[in-house]
């Protein structure tokens, strides 16, 4: 099968550029709806961050260093590092004992630049606090540790949290754990990947927990799922794509890098993974707005936000409008 243009960008009347890519969308009989090619294996990336954390409720971990449900939502994000995310960080690891050295990723600053200019305006040196996927670390040391593993290990496939997040992954997607591909994410840790519609159902069984055959999964899940609805803001910010679209009750959804994101929709029963090939995630708020209206989802006020968070004028330096870019894939 073939990738399907999913974006055209038209600057004036000309069209100047177009994105390919795929859609898979699963519901409780199998593959529902799709765009492109569903046979590509694609890479989690941070799309796993929602189920990365999830062996941690079982260890009680939560219970064990008096964690707020706040404190827990970072570790399903990839951090803006906000100010007060930073507290939450900070919390959590005088909570728990963490020490810097432990984190494998190098000193940086904030992905979301408004963050980054002023840390750098208020002198502040580059630091591992400022990783978008710090609150996952911090998840996977306190896992690492609580599992009698090497907590400097942390990062290794073979570690006992590692092991223990490719069977949740296994749990999820219906994918043998021998299987799954795995390599190694930006930040340092093991990413993993899964055929388009196991993407798709992992997010099925995160909207509808119901559906996953482990019990003790399926209660992790639940309640990572609730904290998430009532944080979304720091599954990046709340002016992210994650953050405007999980106002909405109804949603669960995470942004990876590279042109993935992942949804599920708790009502309908649905999981949506989607993969644009250039890996520019730009237009992906175009793409999720086009799924859920040839899915005529309900919460139309859902669909109004995104319209007015992420316009599809194409501007110019001088506030001008330019051009325009719209979503041309027809779901089947």
């Amino acid at each position: 099968m073939e990738p399907e243009k999913l974006v055209e960008i038209y600057r004036g009347p000309l069209l100047e550029c177009f994105q390919i890519g795929s859609i898979a969308i699963m519901n409780e009989s199998g593959l529902r709806m799709s765009a492109g090619d569903v046979d590509f294996v694609s890479y989690y990336r941070s799309s796993s961050k929602p189920i990365q954390i999830l062996p941690l409720y079982p260890l009680e971990i939560d219970k064990k260093y008096d964690l707020t449900d706040e404190e827990l939502s970072i570790m399903s994000g990839s951090l803006a590092c906000s100010p007060r995310q930073l507290e939450l960080v900070d919390s959590v690891m005088r909570k728990a004992h963490i020490s810097q050295e432990l984190l494998i990723m190098l000193p940086c600053y904030p992905i979301w630049d408004s963050y980054a200019t002023q840390y750098k305006r208020e002198g502040k040196p580059p630091s591992k606090l400022y990783h978008n996927c710090i609150g996952k670390h911090l998840g996977l040391i306190l896992m690492q540790r609580e599992m009698g593993g090497v907590p400097a290990d942390y990062w290794k496939v073979e570690s006992p949290v590692q092991q223990e997040i490719l069977r949740y992954i296994s749990v999820f997607t219906d994918v043998p754990v021998e299987e799954i591909r795995v390599g190694w994410d930006g930040c340092g840790v093991p990413v993993f990947a899964v055929p388009m519609p196991n993407l798709a159902l992992s997010y099925l069984r995160l909207a509808a927990p119901d559906l996953i055959p482990d019990e003790t999964i399926a209660a992790s899940a639940a309640r990572n799922v609730s904290i998430i609805a009532r944080h979304p803001e720091n599954l990046m910010h709340a002016e992210a794509l994650c953050g405007v679209l999980c106002r909405d009750s109804n949603v669960i959804s995470k942004a990876g890098a590279d042109g993935v994101y992942t949804l599920g929709l708790k009502k309908e029963r649905m999981g949506v993974a989607i993969k644009i090939y250039d890996g520019n995630s730009t237009n992906m708020p175009l793409i999720v707005r086009e799924v859920l209206q040839q899915l005529d989802y309900e919460n139309k006020e859902t669909i109004r936000r995104l319209d007015e968070s992420f316009p599809s004028d194409v501007i110019n330096a001088t506030g001008s409008v330019v051009g325009y870019k719209k979503a041309v894939f027809r779901l089947v």
